[in-house]
């Protein structure tokens, strides 16, 4: 089993127990409204946050720009938010942070492997020079004839 289905198989256990707490604390009305609330703000939060990242992602004219990690996040957010229980959604707000967003982008994201196109790449080695260039075609016909004085 991997690491994922092992984390949310802990994390069902996890759930049904802090449930059976919160149900003995305040009944069974007011935790399932609350989980039943939790999980319309994730469905929100996946239809927007996920239609936010497709778009954010087919949008991307380079390469160089960074991660959209942030779209990612709330969409994982919202997939917490709908699974039932109140340990997710601590998750679930614990990804919506932006300091644990930037942490979780820093450890998740390229380490020191810039794009060749990027502009933190490294300096170029001796004897190599850079520039930009145009290519510009004309017509056979222009290159064959003989300027006129």
């Amino acid at each position: 089993m991997g690491l994922i289905a092992r984390f949310f198989v802990i994390l069902f256990f996890a759930e049904m127990v802090t449930l059976a707490f919160f149900i003995s604390k305040f009944g069974f009305l007011a935790v399932f409204l609350l989980c039943a609330l939790s999980a319309l703000v994730g469905g929100y939060m996946v239809r927007q946050g996920g239609l936010a990242t497709l778009l954010s992602f087919a949008a991307r004219p380079t390469a160089n720009q960074p991660p959209l990690f942030e779209g990612v996040f709330v969409l994982i957010s919202g997939l917490l938010f709908m699974f039932p229980g109140f340990l997710s959604d601590f998750l679930a707000l614990l990804l919506l942070l932006p300091t644990a967003q930037t942490y979780l982008a820093r450890r998740l994201g390229p380490q020191n492997t810039p794009s060749p196109d990027s502009p933190f790449r490294a300096p170029p080695q001796e004897g190599v020079i850079e520039g930009e260039f145009v290519v510009v075609e004309e017509s056979v016909e222009a290159l064959e004839a003989p300027e006129k004085p």
